[in-house]
């Protein structure tokens, strides 16, 4: 990394903290920029699978066990026709994202405001949903999420209540002090009506990606990481350890190389490896939407639909998950 002396991170949300603070261990001069106030109160569902959590805390020097909120011992699918479906948890939890992300970057050379100028020898895109240095793309993919703070509840049952022909889903997930009640559609109204009557403290908003853009992720000295690139999983909406790992997969690579080509072309072929099941879980999502589940085509991306909620912290088999979607 002789030839790069700076490199200046736009967004710091999971993906952009996490980045700077591998880079910052690394020895690495980074900046970050993020015209959130500090205390943001970050939209997000904030569950994830505890056990994979574990090992980015680890690599990050933070201890993991702090920002663990619940763990899960029940895991609930309905699907359209109110079809409760039981899946056993296996790792999954809800975590303290903001506290989280305040600890990344503890100490180092944050600035609360936008990025603007293109000085620096590489600029990291990690603005999620806006790419607002890579710019906007051509069949984008995004929902909306409405997201309550609620009254608190003593179950650890994570439940998922799935919309008509793969429209988005209404969640609960519970926290230590308060229950995080959500719903996330590309029709609003959808949204609005699944959370009507719920009792709450405070609303939250935000689209979400849900299209792997592995073929956008440069322009010029700029690379996306994390949502900005569509490390969110088109069948559960986790974004948080998908983007981790991306996040760490840039890392590794701005380690060996620094020249922006080789990074940017090394970079990519490591995405579409390790994020393959998305691109086939994407086309799946797209198929369960026009009524075409039960194709041949369809019926064999179930296997990376139980890998990625294995993934997610829920163990779940071919039957179960098909007996959520239809």
């Amino acid at each position: 990394m002789d030839c790069l002396r700076l490199i200046r991170i736009a967004g710091l949300g999971v993906s952009g903290s996490y980045l700077m603070n591998r880079l910052s261990q690394e020895g690495i001069e980074c900046e970050g920029y993020d015209p959130k106030p500090p205390g943001f109160v970050v939209p997000c569902g904030y569950a994830l699978n505890s056990r994979l959590f574990f090992r980015f805390c680890e690599m990050a020097s933070l201890d993991s066990e702090k920002y663990i909120q619940v763990i899960a011992d029940d895991v609930v699918f309905r699907n359209s026709a109110g079809k409760a479906v039981h899946f056993s948890p296996a790792g999954l939890a809800t975590i303290d994202k903001n506290s989280f992300l305040a600890d990344l970057v503890s100490g180092l050379k944050v600035k609360h405001t936008l990025l603007t100028g293109k000085d620096g020898d590489l600029i990291i895109d990690a603005t999620g949903i806006s790419r607002s240095v890579l710019g906007p793309v051509v069949d984008d993919f995004t929902m909306r999420t409405l997201e309550y703070v609620s009254d608190p509840t003593e179950e650890s049952t994570f439940t998922f209540s799935f919309f008509p022909s793969g429209s988005g889903y209404h969640w609960i997930f519970p926290l230590s002090s308060y229950s995080h009640v959500g719903a996330g559609s590309d029709d609003l109204d959808t949204v609005r009506e699944s959370l009507e009557g719920t009792p709450h403290s405070r609303i939250l908003s935000r689209n979400i990606r849900l299209k792997p853009l592995f073929d956008d992720i440069s322009s010029g000295r700029a690379i996306g990481v994390g949502e900005a690139i569509g490390t969110v999983s088109p069948i559960t909406g986790e974004g948080i350890v998908p983007s981790l790992e991306c996040a760490e997969i840039l890392f590794q690579i701005l380690k060996e190389k620094d020249e922006p080509e080789a990074i940017v072309r090394e970079y990519r072929e490591q995405l579409k490896s390790s994020y393959s099941r998305y691109i086939r879980l994407f086309d799946l999502l797209m198929n369960v939407r026009t009524g075409k589940l039960l194709s041949l085509k369809n019926i064999g991306a179930l296997s990376p639909a139980r890998e990625d909620l294995r993934y997610f912290g829920i163990e779940a088999s071919l039957t179960k998950i098909i007996a959520a979607l239809l």
